[in-house]
């Protein structure tokens, strides 16, 4: 039984943060990045696996209006929120974004696709300011800073980069239960450990709420729901579920 390697693994996917999770990632990785240049940028190559790019090119950044990984780097770079992880997009003001637009304006933001990249999840950052140079490696997950070098000398680096055996079984196992399967494992925890998951259903549903309210994005739940409308869609539980996560 793995059940207690699930639930690592759902507490380490359910957390919290602003917008797509690959953009608010490569501004995560922009973010530590320029903390270990320690001076003032001037250039930032980013360099993606294509799942990562293609994950990120289209999203809009949140607090901006705009979409573009050049933008989303920027913001990373001037924002000097690392600590808040995923959440480092939240209460961007006015002279946060101008900066970026200008970094990225001034051409010091380039993004280029690693193909065939080491991994899926691989980000590549090279920053530059006047006397310092900058290489980290972020692979595997958006915490998971693999390596850093200072002026070419290795100052951070884990060579374990690999996801743990038993975080790593519990993935592959997941992924051939059934929903009945799913269902006696989840019967079988305490509630007390699954009390974190009533937080990520309250913020994920509040969340499709804002998105019917104000027709977000591409409109897909509107869509759908004007397709229940019309009796063309059965009003089931599997079209609610679409609907609210569209």
């Amino acid at each position: 039984m793995l059940g207690k390697e699930y639930l690592a693994l759902l507490r380490r996917e359910l957390r919290p943060g602003v917008g797509c999770a690959a953009t608010a990632a490569i501004a995560m990785a922009a973010a530590r990045t320029k903390r270990f240049l320690n001076e003032p940028l001037l250039s930032m190559d980013v360099a993606l696996s294509s799942s990562m790019y293609k994950n990120a090119f289209a999203v809009t950044v949140p607090g901006t209006s705009e979409t573009g990984i050049e933008l989303a780097a920027a913001l990373g770079a001037v924002l000097d929120r690392d600590d808040q992880e995923l959440g480092l997009f939240d209460h961007i003001v006015p002279a946060d974004l101008k900066r970026a637009k200008g970094l990225r304006d001034e051409g010091g933001i380039r993004v280029t696709v690693v193909d065939p990249a080491p991994h899926a999840y691989y980000i590549h950052i090279l920053a530059r300011g006047e006397n310092n140079t900058v290489e980290t490696w972020t692979e595997h997950h958006d915490a998971r800073m693999t390596r850093v070098e200072l002026n070419g000398e290795m100052v951070q680096e884990s060579p374990d980069c690999a996801e743990p055996q038993e975080l790593s079984e519990a993935s592959t196992a997941l992924l051939s239960l059934e929903l009945a399967d799913l269902i006696l494992i989840v019967e079988h925890f305490p509630e007390e450990e699954l009390n974190f998951l009533l937080e990520s259903v309250r913020m994920n549903r509040s969340m499709a709420e804002k998105g019917m309210e104000y027709r977000a994005g591409l409109g897909l739940g509107h869509g759908l729901k004007d397709l229940v409308d019309l009796k063309i869609l059965s009003d089931d539980l599997i079209t609610q579920v679409r609907i609210q996560v569209a």
